[in-house]
């Protein structure tokens, strides 16, 4: 109950902040901002500011930023739809940003306190395939499948992936390097959490804070990375929705792993990890979402004016049926497997 409370919380949180990217360059470049809403549904308080009525909802999920004409025709000229499209770019752009930003804000934060990962083995886990293996302190990594390992996130970037696009017995190598010899292997994964597991601590480094702020961005792009790798292989193999998790899921995998050893900053790469996927998804340019409005801009640009409202409205509608239908659909799939694994675990 905690961690769902917790998520709901962290959803909101994020969301909001997203929202407040709209909103604030919507002022800076004076384009009228209706209502600026703390959480959804029914009102339950609201205060006016100028032009601008300050919310909160009864629904605990987010909020929203609603501009002047944004979803209708209007001759204000301080409207969403009356003003240059390269400003709606900038405004629409403005709230994925801040996920990014904060995204790379709290990876630092980790890094600071925690460090960076080599590839220096610290120890083996018992009973893991690396242990297994005879990989011991002091190894150093060196390739998974004959691709290099830079850093110890690209050996599980590239074991998840190809896990992901071949059976759970099939067999990979990875080599390393002890005392100058190189070494190399062939190992079958263990599996937790539906995630393939090899079994090994790395040492770190400290960083100071320039070099902090450079592991923020890179981690913050290898999230994008990752993404953008998995939704390749899922593509490629034909997606399985049973390969796909929602809001259910995720809460459902942090309930397990909450259950194991956890501190602040597990919670802190949560977080940045969710804000980074929230600033890649609403990037992608299906309707409803913020990289549609950057493609609609890009079109007005084109043709020099807006894309007529009854389009776009028709358009966002079925997007929006669409969007819903696969969100229940990814919910009932997530709710089902919390329902057979506790029966499961009871048994």
């Amino acid at each position: 109950m905690a961690v769902t409370v917790f998520m709901i919380l962290l959803f909101m949180f994020l969301i909001l902040i997203h929202e407040f990217g709209h909103f604030i360059i919507a002022k800076a470049f004076n384009v009228k901002v209706n209502e600026f809403s703390v959480g959804m549904g029914k009102l339950l308080f609201k205060k006016q500011k100028g032009e601008t009525q300050y919310s909160i909802r009864a629904i605990p999920v987010g909020g929203y930023c609603k501009l002047e004409g944004e979803d209708y025709d209007n001759e204000d000229k301080r409207s969403f739809r009356n003003t240059n499209p390269l400003i709606k770019i900038l405004i629409i752009m403005a709230g994925p940003f801040i996920n990014f930003l904060f995204g790379v804000l709290l990876f630092t934060i980790i890094h600071f306190n925690m460090g960076a990962s080599t590839t220096i083995v610290k120890q083996s886990i018992p009973n893991s395939p690396a242990y297994q293996l005879g990989i011991k302190e002091n190894d150093i990594l060196l390739s998974f499948n004959d691709k290099q390992i830079l850093q110890f996130n690209d050996f599980i970037n590239e074991l998840n992936l190809y896990y992901m696009e071949n059976d759970s017995n099939t067999l990979s190598e990875i080599s390393f390097l002890r005392e100058n010899e190189v070494i190399t292997k062939e190992f079958k994964p263990l599996y937790k959490n539906n995630s393939p597991f090899f079994g090994i601590e790395v040492k770190t480094q400290k960083l100071n804070l320039g070099q902090s702020i450079k592991h923020g961005f890179i981690s913050s792009m290898n999230i994008i990375k990752d993404i953008t790798d998995s939704l390749k292989a899922l593509f490629k193999n034909n997606i399985n929705i049973v390969n796909v998790s929602g809001p259910v899921g995720l809460i459902n995998t942090i309930n397990n792993d909450t259950k194991s050893n956890s501190n602040i900053f597990d919670l802190l790469n949560l977080m940045a990890y969710i804000s980074i996927n929230i600033f890649f998804f609403n990037l992608i340019p299906f309707p409803l979402l913020d990289g549609f409005k950057i493609v609609e801009s890009i079109i007005e640009i084109i043709i020099g004016r807006p894309i007529k409202q009854n389009i776009t409205t028709t358009i966002t509608t079925i997007g929006a049926i669409l969007l819903i239908a696969l969100i229940l659909t990814i919910t009932i799939k997530d709710l089902a497997v919390m329902v057979f694994s506790d029966i499961i675990n009871r048994y």
